[in-house]
């Protein structure tokens, strides 16, 4: 009788709530991995570690809920633990990141307020080799003075080609943003102030 009880608790649920209930926050994982990709590449944030704080707390909390909701049917309909388990970290990850690739998408997409067109001089650059090089490249970064914070520094993502170009304190570039949606302002385009190229040719 007792292994019986144990393979019973080790097996997964047949039942179509349980199914569900486990299928939902796995396919907002997909969802929310597929809108960060969108976002981050289409709209890219200026502040995209507040927007995850504001993701994790908000997604957080319907997470919790749903969390709480599930696991009691799960245990109603004496599912396994393993399915507890894995319907408790499948939705602890799900719903923040559906809700943080949501953030950065809706932010940029539903803006609709006039772009704000700025000069900042270039202080640095870099090029980072994350783990995903081989895949996705390099990333080629610049670094300007913040036109937000006195004595702050703002990261930018470029295209290899005006990476290549500009030179530290001697480049000024044309940054357009826009305010963002939910109020994070996100880079819309980075240009090399005109006169850059021919100038850094000659040097």
């Amino acid at each position: 009788m007792e292994k019986k009880s144990n393979d019973t608790q080790a097996r997964w649920p047949q039942d179509d709530t349980a199914i569900a209930l486990i299928g939902i926050p796995a396919t907002l994982i997909t969802a929310g991995v597929c809108l960060v990709i969108i976002g981050i590449s289409t709209y890219p944030p200026l502040d995209g570690l507040r927007m995850l704080r504001m993701a994790l707390f908000y997604g957080g909390s319907v997470a919790a809920v749903y969390i709480v909701f599930g696991l009691y049917l799960l245990r109603r309909k004496g599912s396994g633990t393993k399915a507890m388990v894995t319907f408790f970290v499948i939705s602890l990850c799900g719903v923040p990141a559906a809700t943080f690739g949501s953030v950065i998408t809706a932010n940029g997409a539903l803006d609709t307020a006039p772009p704000n067109v700025l000069g900042a001089i270039v202080m640095d650059k870099q090029i980072d080799n994350h783990s995903g090089a081989a895949l996705l490249g390099a990333t080629h970064a610049i670094y300007v003075r913040s036109w937000r914070a006195t004595g702050q520094r703002e990261r930018l993502v470029v295209e290899k080609d005006v990476y290549e170009t500009v030179t530290p304190f001697a480049d000024t570039m044309i940054v357009t943003t826009k305010s963002g949606w939910f109020g994070f302002e996100w880079v819309v385009s980075v240009d090399i102030m005109p006169g850059a190229q021919s100038q850094n040719a000659g040097k």
